[in-house]
């Protein structure tokens, strides 16, 4: 079980990544290995993620930009990326606790 401050640090991590809009899998990788997980967790979606390294977001085609968060859910057993982004959210904005928490 991870506690708080790896969750927060995960869920920061990853809103950063989207936020500056290029997709870089040493986060990913950083944040597998923070939450637990295997570095390259997630087989083939894995493989695709590492190919797109650097790759900003807005040189991806639709279809394939829509599915990266899809493809970091499998790299992390299936959790969601919504719920993650609403995680490193502010403690006030969710009551004073991170939606995370129930998730890693």
């Amino acid at each position: 079980m991870m506690d708080e401050i790896k969750k927060l640090t995960v869920a920061t991590a990853m809103r950063k990544m989207f936020k500056d809009g290029r997709f870089n899998i040493c986060t990913v990788d950083n944040c597998l290995v923070l939450a637990g997980h295997a570095r390259g967790a997630g087989g083939d979606s894995y493989k695709v993620l590492s190919a797109l390294h650097c790759v900003d977001f807005s040189d991806m085609p639709a279809e394939l930009g829509a599915k990266i968060p899809a493809l970091i859910a499998d790299c992390f057993s299936g959790m969601s990326l919504d719920d993650l982004m609403r995680a490193s959210e502010p403690a006030s904005a969710n009551n004073g606790g991170h939606a995370l928490s129930r998730l890693i």
